[in-house]
């Protein structure tokens, strides 16, 4: 009888313990605010792009946060073009933002014209800058020493915020 109820109990433990934990992500998924907040032309060459985006991630909470990592797929005009990934952690305090950034390696195939990278490296900005992009992964975060995964979906174009 009472291994019955030693393993009844602990399967309500373990239904607990995963209910607990779902509702800690979900809180935690509105307690972080993110947005791309700028960029930085690293290079434009023959291979392609390199370009630094600025995210900007708030924690609204209470505890401290610690960002573990950080994993983006890119998308230019809804075509995958990299896969961005940093695991270098990052601390944010309560109530406070912090600024990270992510390096992106765009290939010679989403600027309409190859000759104009070689040519003009200003003309293959311009057409960097233009293009719709999406960012879609997510945020690795630890709080309280667990581990919680927050998605991470946003759209934007270069043009919308100053380089540098």
């Amino acid at each position: 009888m009472s291994k019955k109820y030693f393993i009844i109990g602990g399967v309500i433990a373990a239904i607990g313990g995963l209910a607990w934990y779902a509702n800690n992500q979900y809180k935690l998924s509105w307690k972080l605010v993110y947005s791309v907040t700028g960029y930085k032309i690293i290079s434009i060459s023959k291979e392609g792009a390199k370009v630094d985006l600025k995210i900007n991630i708030e924690n609204k909470g209470e505890l401290q946060i610690k960002l573990k990592r950080l994993k983006l797929k890119v998308f230019a005009d809804d075509k995958f073009m990299a896969t961005a990934f940093t695991d270098i952690p990052v601390y944010i305090e309560p109530k406070k933002s912090v600024e990270t950034t992510i390096q992106v390696t765009f290939p010679k195939s989403i600027l309409k014209n190859i000759t104009a990278i070689i040519l003009d490296a200003a003309s293959a900005s311009s057409d960097l800058k233009n293009m719709n992009l999406k960012v879609d992964g997510s945020l690795s975060v630890s709080k309280g020493g667990f581990p919680f995964w927050i998605p991470v979906k946003y759209s934007f174009k270069l043009s919308e915020f100053t380089e540098g």
